[in-house]
């Protein structure tokens, strides 16, 4: 695929993952401005839990749709019917548990409103299923502009409602918001199934022997996608656990803006992870090998600039934005922001990894993060607060960066000056061929 090409694609993926940061923007900019600090934790804690709920599950059967999706021999409708059974399975267990034991999971996790935001809870994943199966069907098809449009009603739809409501004073409690992004979930999803009917007419067809290829591909996924889950998340479990709520308001306000770096791996992610799968299962391990130099060093281009600025002007931006609110979350954010520097290995590293189907190692290199992660934070949570978690999370994402690095390269042979300076060179290339 020529540059121009990659650029067009890339603007679309772009801008359909740019939509999530939108949110956590208008969530961080406006809603934890406006609400009390304890209904900001609430509401930090709802969505981390949301989140974590939906990243699993896609690592336990979606990604599935997009691996097996790609490869023709595959049928279309045994997949489907195949990764729906377990994706449904999965989610009637987790939700199981939460309607059940909602005393024991608020006490753990220090929330007082939790029991009474689970029934929002389960109406919210109900409403989001439609919506990211066919975003994987979208995935699979590279149908970027598709995935575009569900994500700006779901997102987008939900951004403008919510800052209307916060200008005309109608945001008091993290139920408002909670509301708000089930109305524009059920939206997005009803378009998503009117898209997709282009794609694929879907039919159950169950078939033992794609239950048996997805599960030997989900050995090490499912296992890969929770200690990937609680390595991501684990911070923000453990902050209200022993500090607080109100604790993880701070913390969580330095957390968002960090996640904005989630719009460029799940970018890169959208093609590094189907051309991966595509190109190692063809032996073409020269267009493999430009691909991740290409992904990587175009993440460099954009991150190291942006990470500096967002370091040294973090007090000015906190200032303009919270008034002094939440001053304790600079430090934080500046502690997570550095961690930027070696995210772009992290991020190229593992999509390609999974496409390659190493998940076993994968999951090797996360879980290896995790217990680093977790052993530093049970140490310096109780030493020097939410700072600790921060310092524990950075510090496990260089361990993830390294061991990926390594991995990828016993399988192809990647040049680290290319990952730096590739797209740099593309990118000039590209210029003196439109100045000609």
């Amino acid at each position: 695929m020529q540059f121009s090409q990659h650029l067009k694609k890339g603007a679309w993926g772009f801008a359909t993952k740019l939509l999530p940061a939108v949110y956590g923007a208008v969530m961080t900019i406006l809603v934890f401005k406006v609400l009390p600090k304890n209904q900001s934790g609430e509401l930090a804690l709802f969505i981390n839990i949301f989140g974590m709920i939906f990243t699993f599950a896609d690592s336990f059967a979606l990604q599935a749709i997009v691996k097996f999706g790609v490869d023709k021999v595959n049928d279309l409708q045994e997949l489907l019917t195949a990764t729906s059974i377990l994706f449904f399975a999965f989610l009637s267990v987790v939700l199981s548990i939460f309607i059940v034991f909602p005393g024991t999971v608020s006490s753990l996790l220090n929330s007082t409103e939790l029991p009474s935001l689970i029934p929002s809870l389960v109406i919210l994943v109900i409403v989001t299923i439609p919506r990211v199966i066919a975003s994987k069907i979208f995935q699979m098809r590279f149908h970027t502009q598709q995935l575009f449009i569900v994500d700006c009603i779901n997102f987008g739809g939900s951004s403008i409602v919510v800052t209307i409501f916060s200008f005309m004073g109608k945001l008091n409690t993290a139920s408002d918001i909670i509301g708000i992004t089930i109305v524009s979930g059920a939206a997005s999803s009803l378009v998503a199934l009117f898209l997709a009917r282009k794609d694929i007419s879907w039919r159950m067809r169950f078939s033992k022997t794609m239950i048996k290829k997805i599960f030997h591909f989900t050995r090490y996924q499912t296992a890969t996608g929770t200690v990937h889950v609680l390595q991501q998340n684990l911070d923000t479990l453990l902050v209200p656990a022993f500090l607080g709520i109100e604790a993880l308001a701070n913390y969580q306000v330095a957390k968002f803006f960090f996640k904005g770096f989630d719009v460029l791996r799940d970018t890169q992610g959208i093609f590094v992870f189907p051309a991966s799968s595509k190109y190692h299962a063809s032996g073409d391990t020269d267009t493999l090998k430009k691909i991740i130099e290409k992904a990587t060093s175009f993440l460099y281009i954009l991150m190291i600039p942006l990470c500096i600025l967002l370091i040294i002007f973090a007090p000015l931006l906190f200032q303009i934005l919270y008034k002094g609110k939440f001053d304790e979350s600079i430090i934080i954010f500046r502690v997570l922001i550095a961690s930027g520097f070696i995210l772009p290995m992290t991020m190229v590293g593992m999509s390609a990894l999974v496409g390659m189907g190493k998940v076993k190692e994968v999951f090797q290199t996360i879980i290896a993060s995790l217990v680093i992660n977790v052993i530093l934070a049970l140490i310096l949570l109780p030493m020097i607060g939410t700072i600790g978690a921060a310092i524990a999370f950075s510090i496990s994402m260089l361990v993830q960066a390294i061991l990926a690095y390594r991995i990828m390269h016993k399988e192809v042979p990647l040049s680290l000056s290319s990952m730096f300076f590739r797209g740099i060179e593309d990118g000039k290339n590209f210029l003196k061929r439109k100045s000609s």
